[in-house]
């Protein structure tokens, strides 16, 4: 960790002192404007992007004679996010995303660097953070909050499958096994419209769940997971957990047709991405519930709502502070029917519709979700599948899972 975030914070010193190229459907560029003209390159890696423009290489060699040009960043698909006009031995770096003004002046570029390089060690934490509060306002691809496939979203859908929308398999209600786990993949795939073109992105996930059912009433509940998301070629992982104390104010079961759960829950999350030079630690806590109303013999309505309210901490390594100072609320609300398949008393067919809702600030307000599945139920095991899409304003995904949930 210590070595990824000192050359993040090396990366993001040379992008605003050697600016350089580009502008496609990758997350990030830079366009360099001097007397000698113009050069523009884009990558999804920008440590891979920066090696290159130190080095002046390629396209980059004829930066080595200029004392004057103008350069802009591209920042997960944001043109003109970060600008930097260099005259001699004299920097101005702005922002108009997020209004950062400062300007350095050494004894050559070699001392330009050193100072730009000091200063995002010492101050610079915070000019990031707001970058990545600004990406997530502004483009569907940011990795952090504001679209369906950002770290928040996720956190969300996990915590309402594993505490809310689940089927209606016994061993998920305390009526089963004392002791109940799983082991879930989910993948998916999404485009996402960004102002510098459309973003296709893909990810995969492993989630292995478990219930600790002290009776039919109460039941600890947790999950943990790891992830890896590819945005054109950004590559991002992360990984965590949620815990939750189910229980039930009214149990459902062969008198009673009615069940009602309360959950309330926390979870941490870890993200990282050397390709896109951030970092962050996420908490979530929140509330679920979920009502059942069995229609008829083994045909179940389930209505769930949640809360959830996402902070980040910082970590500190040798001074070097790692905040995204991020601040969240999504409201998520969702309904499924579950039923046997005709003729089959194992076999069982779901479908759900989930309305989420970002309540701060952020480029995609609210998705939709509809989705259907299958599963295949035995005393203490259940085999599930399903398929779901995410549809929003500039944005479409597809996700899909399988998972298998047994009892001890």
């Amino acid at each position: 960790m210590k070595r990824f975030q000192l050359k993040t914070v090396f990366c993001l010193s040379l992008v605003v002192l050697f600016p350089g190229a580009g502008r496609a459907v990758n997350l990030f560029g830079v366009d360099v404007n001097s007397p000698g003209g113009t050069i523009s390159q884009s990558a999804s890696s920008l440590p891979d992007l920066l090696e290159a423009v130190i080095a002046n290489q390629g396209k980059f060699l004829p930066l080595v004679t200029e004392t004057r040009f103008t350069g802009s960043f591209t920042y997960f698909g944001i043109p003109d996010a970060i600008k930097v006009d260099v005259v001699d031995n004299t920097l101005t770096l702005t922002s108009p995303l997020t209004g950062l003004s400062r300007v350095f002046t050494g004894v050559d570029r070699n001392d330009l660097e050193n100072q730009l390089s000091n200063w995002l060690l010492e101050e610079g934490g915070s000019e990031v953070a707001k970058l990545l509060k600004e990406a997530a306002k502004r483009s569907t691809a940011a990795i952090t909050d504001g679209n369906p496939s950002s770290t928040t979203a996720r956190m969300a859908d996990r915590a309402f499958r594993t505490f809310g929308l689940f089927n209606a398999g016994p061993v998920m209600r305390g009526s089963g096994s004392r002791v109940t786990s799983g082991i879930w993949i989910n993948g998916g795939k999404y485009e996402a419209d960004t102002p510098s073109g459309t973003a296709e992105g893909s990810e995969i996930e492993l989630n292995l769940p478990w219930w600790f059912n002290f009776g039919k009433r109460v039941s600890l509940i947790g999950n943990t997971n790891g992830q890896y998301k590819d945005i054109e070629g950004t590559e991002i992982y992360g990984a965590g957990m949620d815990l939750g104390l189910g229980i039930r104010l009214v149990v459902r079961d062969e008198v009673n047709r009615f069940g009602w759960q309360v959950t309330p829950y926390a979870g941490l999350q870890g993200i990282g991405s050397y390709d896109g030079a951030t970092a962050g630690l996420m908490d979530q806590f929140g509330i679920t519930n979920r009502f059942e109303f069995e229609l008829r013999e083994n045909v179940l309505l389930v209505i769930a709502n949640q809360f959830s309210f996402f902070d980040s901490l910082k970590i500190e390594i040798q001074g070097v502070s790692i905040d995204p100072e991020l601040e969240q609320q999504i409201l998520k609300n969702g309904v499924m029917l579950d039923f046997p398949f005709p003729g089959s008393s194992r076999v069982y067919l779901n479908g759900f519709l989930v309305d989420s809702r970002f309540l701060e600030d952020v480029v995609i307000d609210n998705y939709q979700t509809v989705g259907g599945g299958l599963s295949v139920r035995g005393k203490s095991k259940t085999l599930n599948i399903y398929v779901s899409r995410d549809i929003a304003t500039d944005y479409s995904g597809w996700n899909a899972g399988l998972g298998l949930v047994y009892g001890h």
